[in-house]
């Protein structure tokens, strides 16, 4: 579990900073954001909805109620009621997705690529789904159909985020990767769903080196022995899917807005980049025995 003020402390500085150096640049009529709102500031907001990540609570309503008005009545001595703070939830998206972007790490030569869905109903409940009407699609993943979103995330080898995205479901893997690798220089390692000639050859010029599997019919290619090894420790990214559904309740289905469900997913993602101890690459002996070698030839 992580320090409470320690992650207020940081989002509150974040905020600040951003407000202030935000109304500096602002031309109008004198109007400025404010980070001190009336009841809970913005700060405040925002690090409850990323603490409960934390909590094992897996209703929004129940730890409110139970865990921050009951427990933490000191820390925030002015908690409106749930319906009030849920309404206070779209006050937060932008500062969340820039909170985001700040804790997200550069990328230092290699990483991994991939996604995974974001079920918002039932397959069976796809056509009376009114809340993702109009944003919501039907995708397909390795598991089967599903209707929703995709998270798609670049990680490094210790298991950090460096850039994450979230579209519909039947949004192409390839096409969004391809979006957010071509500022990158160095190796992605990517299954299957990312091969592309046409977009293997784009990004290699500018200096990004897609590596991925290949399908059957393919023909085989040559690969650097420590490429093969890296490749094999993909599951690292499925890795970090499984501790946000499973430990920070990344996916449910009982949204009842677009805005907050957005954010919701934002502060999954800000909840895991505070993780103390995050899925990494290990190698086992003779792994190790082959890149010392490696590094020996070089």
């Amino acid at each position: 579990m992580i320090d409470l003020t320690e992650l207020y402390v940081e989002i509150d500085d974040f905020c600040r900073k951003f407000c202030d150096d935000l109304n500096q640049h602002l031309v109008g009529n004198g109007k400025t954001i404010a980070v001190d709102t009336p009841g809970l500031n913005l700060s405040e907001v925002l690090t409850i909805l990323i603490y409960y990540h934390f909590s094992k609570f897996d209703c929004l309503k129940h730890y409110y109620l139970i865990k921050m008005r009951a427990g933490y009545k000191k820390e925030f001595p002015k908690l409106p009621l749930y319906n009030r703070f849920v309404e206070r939830i779209k006050e937060v998206w932008w500062l969340a997705a820039l909170y985001l972007q700040y804790r997200q790490v550069k990328f230092s030569g290699m990483g991994y690529i991939d996604s995974t869905p974001l079920k918002v109903s039932h397959n069976k409940r796809t056509n009376s789904h009114k809340v993702f009407k109009f944003v919501a699609t039907l995708g397909k993943s390795s598991m089967g159909w599903f209707y929703g979103f995709k998270l798609h995330i670049i990680c490094d080898l210790t298991g950090n985020i460096i850039k994450c995205n979230i579209t519909h479901g039947a949004a192409n893997d390839l096409k969004t990767g391809k979006e957010m690798m071509k500022d990158l220089n160095g190796k992605i390692f990517a299954d299957k769903g990312y091969i592309g000639k046409k977009e293997f050859l784009e990004l290699l010029n500018k200096g990004l080196i897609l590596v991925t599997g290949i399908k059957k019919k393919m023909k085989n290619r040559l690969l650097e022995m420590w490429d093969k090894v890296l490749l094999k420790k993909r599951s690292l990214i499925e890795s970090i899917f499984n501790v946000m559904k499973n430990s920070l309740h990344l996916e449910h289905s009982r949204h009842r807005s677009v805005i907050n469900a957005g954010v919701y997913y934002i502060t999954t993602v800000i909840a895991y980049t505070w993780k103390p101890n995050k899925p990494a690459v290990k190698f086992n002996s003779k792994e190790i025995k082959l890149l010392q070698s490696l590094s020996l030839m070089n």
